[in-house]
């Protein structure tokens, strides 16, 4: 929690959490990340580090709840930001954490509407989010109920999300520009996980750190599907990684093949690998 830090610590926080955002992002200078990120506005803000064996900072995620009166009613609206290096990149590790203070504020206010507001800058991030809550705005293959979109359009226009073309409600001015690879853009053109291709018809800009305006309700079942769903794809990737272990133990166990029994012209290397 950036508020309860003394001075130096805080200092010691902003200089790292930069330098790895510096890392992954271009687009946005330290003071404006300062500002965005650890001196947030909001009623509540934690964010979660993220280090690999040698105590370097690997990854990190921002939870923002800001509690803000719409149509008449104490609302919080949940905002985050989140940034992870290439290595550790498809472990699902921010889900987890986000999920954990999101049920932490849903327990200690059941009554309260809650909705999750993102300004998503790249197909992996819409890609998770598709993944793990049901009803997302704007989604592949159902129209945005006018009401919802004109809440997303207030709530945009009230955090200071300017509009890219006036006419487009959700493409918005981010300016975070994820540092990717020739591969990697490559990689997005042609993926087929859910969402990704509908994220870059409806933001074809977000290399130009373009955000696409996101709103999911974060209802006590929605929360609740979400985390299942979260668990079952953590145990299917542990499941994953034993099965290769073990297999991986047995090939160390078999004698090497043969180069003599090798088919005429192929190398032992090209056998192998059939």
């Amino acid at each position: 929690m950036p508020r309860a830090l003394e001075a130096s610590a805080k200092q010691q926080l902003e200089d790292e959490l930069y330098e790895l955002h510096s890392r992954i992002f271009r687009g946005v200078d330290k003071a404006s990340f300062v500002k965005y990120v650890i001196d947030s506005q909001a009623e509540h803000t934690w964010i979660q580090l993220y280090r690999g064996d040698d105590g370097a900072l690997g990854g990190y995620l921002a939870v923002h709840i800001y509690e803000r009166e719409l149509d008449g009613k104490l609302t919080a609206i949940v905002r985050g930001e989140t940034g992870t290096l290439r290595q550790y990149r498809g472990a699902n590790l921010v889900a987890g954490f986000f999920a954990e203070r999101v049920i932490r504020y849903v327990a200690a206010h059941p009554l309260r509407r809650l909705y999750f507001l993102g300004s998503l800058v790249h197909p992996s991030s819409y890609g998770q989010l598709a993944r793990y809550v049901d009803e997302v705005w704007p989604r592949e293959g159902v129209e945005t109920p006018a009401e919802t979109l004109g809440l997303m359009a207030t709530l945009g226009d009230a955090f200071g999300l300017d509009r890219v073309a006036p006419e487009n409600t959700l493409v918005r001015k981010v300016g975070w520009q994820t540092i990717d690879a020739r591969t990697d853009r490559a990689y997005w053109e042609r993926c087929d996980k859910p969402g990704v291709q509908f994220f870059l018809r409806e933001n074809p800009g977000y290399e130009a750190g373009h955000g696409l305006l996101t709103l999911a309700p974060l209802t006590v079942g929605v929360v609740a599907r979400g985390v299942a769903r979260y668990l079952l794809a953590k145990i299917e990737r542990r499941a994953r990684q034993l099965v290769a272990r073990a297999r991986g133990g047995i090939a160390g166990l078999l004698p090497a093949p043969s180069t003599e029994a090798a088919t005429p012209g192929a190398s032992p290397v090209s056998r192998v690998a059939k």
